[in-house]
């Protein structure tokens, strides 16, 4: 394998391939926040998908090229989305429920780091009172 992304410090969690060969879509776990990307073959070129913070998954294309897969975030469950690669057009397709609960009044976790004794970061998400 030939490393062609440049996440030297991330893991990369999934990755699709276009059917065309073209693009690449991965998802990284930037210290426990997963951020999709899109990589061009040709050029190596990155582009970042801008996203709520929250957990990726199923991240599949589709024969005619959009991207699918679902978001995690602490304002909505698990749900359907489709990517345009092209415009980095983001579209939801599902609205799940929540059992009557109003998800836009969760509050979002906040990322924090601190030195831990022996001088290596530690992070974490704590949720705070509004």
């Amino acid at each position: 394998f030939t490393a062609v992304a440049p996440e030297p410090k991330w893991d990369v969690d999934a990755f699709d391939i276009a059917d065309d060969g073209r693009t690449i879509a991965y998802v990284v776990n930037e210290a426990g926040i997963d951020r999709l990307k899109l990589l061009d073959v040709a050029s190596r070129r990155v582009r970042a998908v801008p996203l709520p913070a929250g957990g990726i998954g199923g991240v599949r294309f589709a024969p005619w090229g959009a991207l699918g897969f679902t978001l995690t975030s602490a304002k909505a469950p698990a749900d359907t989305y489709s990517l345009d690669p092209a415009t980095l057009k983001v579209t939801r397709w599902t609205q799940s429920e929540t059992g009557g609960l109003d998800a836009s009044r969760n509050v979002e976790p906040e990322f924090v780091e601190v030195k831990s004794f022996d001088g290596e970061p530690v992070s974490g998400f704590p949720y705070r009172p509004p």
